[in-house]
């Protein structure tokens, strides 16, 4: 028997971890589509929409809202309510002339966040680095790239960028002092300092030592996003959380 290509539906119960959904109140959910951001770090944007923004009620009107060209991501329309929407993307809302963050809540949901802030920016975490031709290619945790003729930046760090023009603006290094946010683990959604950088070796990963409201914990380095040196290059809402 040949094999299916992927399920073009979602039930609500098998729905990512990082969508804030209903799971018991219907069967399927909107399901989000390939893009920049994969399925388990990402929403559709007609659940954005509807369920969160709650901008419309039904798909139908959804649908009208997203056709209108009302809503823009990272500086740009999007029409399809498939569309995945994730970490730091600016959810912009032409009719209201609104701007929304979003970010994660203590439970690792993607949530929208009101920001007034006055210059369209994003922050982008380096996941990738390689040699294309005698350039170096950057690839970045929603899908960019960035070819740089030389570069510092390594693996875990971030640039700030302006939207929709893509122009580098900040280079933030993941080193001690900087200001970092937390994309996973217990803490997820928290800020910290960061205070030391344990090296991994064959037996355990790489770790970040971190300092927030007078208390320290660590956390694996992949779930460390840099977000600015003395505060955070965008606007986030602090979570509240607590060390255990």
């Amino acid at each position: 028997m040949a094999k299916k290509g992927a399920r073009k539906s979602e039930k609500r119960l098998s729905a990512s971890k990082t969508k804030m959904v209903k799971r018991k109140e219907n069967t399927f959910t909107i399901k989000a589509s390939s893009g920049p951001h994969n399925a388990q770090q990402s929403i559709p944007l007609g659940f954005l929409v509807r369920d969160l923004l709650e901008l419309s009620t039904n798909r139908k009107e959804t649908n009208e809202i997203l056709n209108a060209g009302e809503i823009k991501i990272d500086g740009k329309s999007r029409k399809n309510g498939k569309f995945p929407v994730g970490l730091f993307d600016l959810i912009s809302v032409e009719k209201k002339k609104e701007n929304y963050r979003m970010i994660l809540d203590t439970k690792g949901r993607l949530t929208p966040v009101k920001t007034e802030e006055k210059k369209a920016t994003k922050l982008c975490k380096i996941t990738g680095k390689k040699m294309n031709g005698k350039k170096i290619q950057l690839n970045t945790n929603d899908g960019r790239t960035f070819v740089e003729a030389k570069t510092d930046l390594k693996l875990g760090d971030s640039i700030k960028i302006s939207l929709p023009e893509q122009k580098i603006l900040e280079k933030l290094v993941q080193k001690k002092g900087n200001l970092a946010y937390v994309t996973g683990g217990k803490h997820t959604g928290a800020q910290g300092t960061i205070e030391e950088i344990i090296k991994g070796d064959i037996n355990r990963q790489k770790t970040v030592k971190l300092k927030a409201k007078e208390k320290e914990f660590k956390t694996n380095a992949k779930n460390v996003f840099i977000i600015g040196e003395k505060k955070s290059e965008i606007e986030l809402q602090v979570n509240s959380w607590k060390i255990q």
